[in-house]
């Protein structure tokens, strides 16, 4: 316990711990818990404990866990996407984000009352069922990414070291799950149809601490700015449909991909990140560090991500 504040397992179990307490709290459901001291006088026992804990994180982990998927879907997606996916959705879609704590983030800007509820997106109520099992994810990404990254070896490495007593070369989940989003998206080209003006702003790729603007005019996109430091600014300029780049998007939104997000700075903006698991292992552990530190911490404000 002494070297508790660098333990990154003793952490790991603290997050998961006050995560899903909170889960079973929220939904009603109990647990019987074995006391402490009964699993420290057995070291097989403790074994055993250690096991139980690996294999539950692994099949809790998104892409073996349907349900943690599906709060990863849910997470920043529009509506039309999401029935498209599950199309018995609509049926139950009331009564699912009562429980699960859903609530709608951006309305778009346009007349039609059909169109609005369309394009709507949808994320998670801080604190509610979906936002924990999401942090839930995010925080067993992070302790699980086993390679040289400098934060992740930092905060991984205790994790490694005590699962290893069970298992010789323990999963990264971070990487499977991108490897997977990879697999899945491979074959995606509809991103060809955005303007050429905006593609390069759009496309996916490394994003780093990099976010991008979306300025509109009603429900047209006039302008995308780029921000990476005073003199790594830019903007791309033309004219685009929002609604036809989140249909366009709908694969990468639904799998986390990308993100799209309201401001509170600018009602006529949105805030974009893109290529979330694109690249090398580096760079996606990278990007993952970020959104899951903006998780953890409950930023309402994308733009004091970073």
């Amino acid at each position: 316990m002494k070297e508790k504040e660098e333990s990154g397992f003793l952490k790991l179990i603290e997050k998961l711990n006050d995560l899903s307490s909170g889960v079973l709290e929220k939904s009603g459901t109990k647990v019987e818990v074995t006391p402490t001291s009964e699993i420290l006088t057995s070291p097989n026992k403790l074994l055993d404990v250690l096991k139980e804990l690996y294999e539950a994180s692994v099949s809790f982990s998104v892409p073996y866990n349907p349900y943690t998927f599906f709060i990863l879907t849910t997470n920043d997606a529009h509506w039309r996407a999401l029935k498209s996916m599950y199309t018995k959705l609509p049926e139950v879609f009331e009564k699912l984000s009562d429980l699960l704590g859903l609530e709608p983030i951006f309305i778009p800007p346009v007349d039609s009352e059909k169109l609005r509820k369309e394009y709507t997106i949808w994320s998670h109520k801080i604190g509610g069922i979906a936002n924990r099992i999401y942090k839930m994810q995010t925080t067993l990404w992070v302790y699980f990414s086993f390679h040289d990254y400098w934060y992740f070896k930092k905060v991984a490495e205790r994790t490694l070291e005590v699962f290893k007593f069970i298992t010789p070369s323990p999963e990264d989940l971070l990487i499977t799950y991108a490897k997977t989003v990879k697999e899945a998206l491979k074959d995606w080209q509809e991103i060809e149809k955005v303007p050429n003006e905006f593609k390069e702003a759009i496309k996916p790729g490394r994003i780093g601490t990099n976010y991008y603007i979306l300025i509109l005019r009603g429900p047209i996109i006039t302008k995308i700015h780029y921000e990476a430091g005073s003199r790594n600014s830019r903007d791309y300029k033309g004219e685009f449909s929002l609604l036809r780049l989140l249909d366009i998007l709908a694969p990468p939104l639904l799998l986390g991909n990308v993100k799209i997000m309201p401001t509170n700075k600018n009602p006529n903006a949105l805030i974009y990140y893109k290529g979330i698991f694109e690249g090398e292992d580096e760079e996606i552990s990278s990007n993952i560090y970020y959104f899951s530190w903006v998780v953890s911490n409950n930023v309402k404000d994308p733009e004091r991500w970073f």
